[in-house]
């Protein structure tokens, strides 16, 4: 890609690839490395235990979003189009992902916004705060109406199931479940600790220990 692309390769094995422009990283590849060669506009040849060549996107530019502090939590919905950030003093904002302009924001006074989720059909942002027990949602169809989910506890994680299902993560490490309406809270001999899944939404993990 031009004169813009630097690719670098160390000791431990991977290649990194900086922007020289913007000055940032903007991707790794992983394979164990020994050299590392440009090959056309588009490829890179990766020696390591074996000869590699990686096709680069056509768009490794990266894209900067500005958040005023306080960042807690990032999703982005599952074409790629939007990303939503939770901030420490009280906004969920989402950008368009192709130009970087804010599409949504909403302020929660001095609440803090601590989770977001989009559902895995990409209809709906959830937010979730941490002195507020209603999570709101957000029509992601370019309205971006807010509604809010029946209350529980304060939230710090959030899931959004393929099934409709909402499953959170609370500060006091309880799990809660909304299905049809209504939360209902787990219970496990074990310390839950945090929350994960895959992107499409088919399971929810839940992480902890005894």
């Amino acid at each position: 890609q031009g004169d813009r692309l630097v690719a670098v390769s160390g000791d431990r094995g991977g290649v990194r690839l900086w922007d020289r422009h913007a000055g940032v990283e903007v991707l790794r590849l992983p394979a164990p490395t020994r050299s590392v060669a440009a090959d056309g506009e588009s490829g890179l040849l990766v020696a390591g235990d074996d000869l590699r060549r990686w096709t680069l996107p056509s768009r490794l530019r990266p894209r900067r979003f500005q958040v005023k502090t306080g960042l807690t939590s990032v999703a982005v919905s599952p074409n790629g189009r939007y990303l939503a950030a939770a901030q420490g003093y009280g906004t969920v904002t989402v950008w368009d992902t192709a130009d970087g302009s804010v599409v949504a924001e909403d302020r929660w006074q001095e609440r803090v916004a601590k989770a977001v989720a989009f559902r895995p059909d990409g209809s709906e942002l959830i937010g979730a705060g941490l002195a507020d027990e209603r999570p709101r949602t957000f029509a992601a169809d370019g309205s971006w109406r807010l509604g809010f989910l029946p209350p529980w506890l304060p939230m710090r994680r959030l899931l959004a199931l393929s099934d409709g299902r909402l499953v959170a993560l609370s500060y006091g490490h309880a799990v809660g479940l909304l299905q049809e309406g209504a939360w209902r809270a787990p219970e496990f001999s074990w310390r839950p600790a945090d929350l994960a899944a895959p992107v499409d939404g088919s399971v929810a993990w839940i992480l902890g220990g005894l």
